[in-house]
């Protein structure tokens, strides 16, 4: 298959969509900058308004071999073995006895420096999965630590089923994700 011709189809497609919404009204003031949470002193920025993150789903990928070609196209200066290493709730670690209490730990690391960095009155949007493995043993735990422990009231919640094919296998897949909205109060 010809590479480019996709990512060329996939970029105007892209603007069609930017072109169909008027963004013009906005006053939108972004900045993007790649950091590992896990060991990013946050505290170096001004509080957010909104976060949105899609955290790894526990052994269901390993993200950084996933996006390794990302990672070369866009000259990321990044060892991806150390990615690997670090990666939360990778793949290759999914035969760790503990996995899923490492999981849990660092998931909530994580959600407390966000929330440490958080506006009040400002939002956290998660999109998040379980894989038949792990049913009903992620989400609920971390979002009674979202509500109880970091006093995030939860705004939205939403299921959807999940349909790509990468993500579902009669193995352990994720069948579904929840979309889940809280609100620093």
């Amino acid at each position: 298959k010809n590479s480019l011709k996709i990512f060329s189809t996939k970029i105007e497609r892209l603007l069609i969509g930017i072109k169909k919404n008027d963004y013009s009204s906005l006053d939108l003031n972004v900045a993007t900058e790649m950091v590992d949470i896990m060991s990013a002193d946050l505290t170096k920025y001004d509080t957010f308004d909104l976060i949105v993150t899609s955290p790894p789903y526990l052994s269901v990928t390993d993200y950084s071999t996933g996006f390794r070609l990302s990672h070369l196209w866009y000259d990321f200066n990044t060892d991806l073995n150390f990615l690997k290493k670090n990666e939360i709730g990778a793949r290759c670690k999914r035969k760790r006895k503990k996995i899923l209490d490492e999981y849990l730990d660092n998931m909530k690391f994580v959600f407390k420096k966000c929330s440490e960095s958080l506006k009040v009155g400002g939002y956290i949007g998660i999109v998040i999965g379980e894989s038949v493995k792990y049913e009903n043993m992620i989400i609920s735990p971390l979002t009674d630590f979202m509500t109880s422990e970091l006093k995030l009231r939860i705004e939205t919640i939403n299921e959807r089923n999940v349909n790509q094919n990468y993500f579902v296998n009669i193995n352990g897949g994720v069948k579904k994700e929840m979309i889940l909205v809280f609100k620093k109060i």
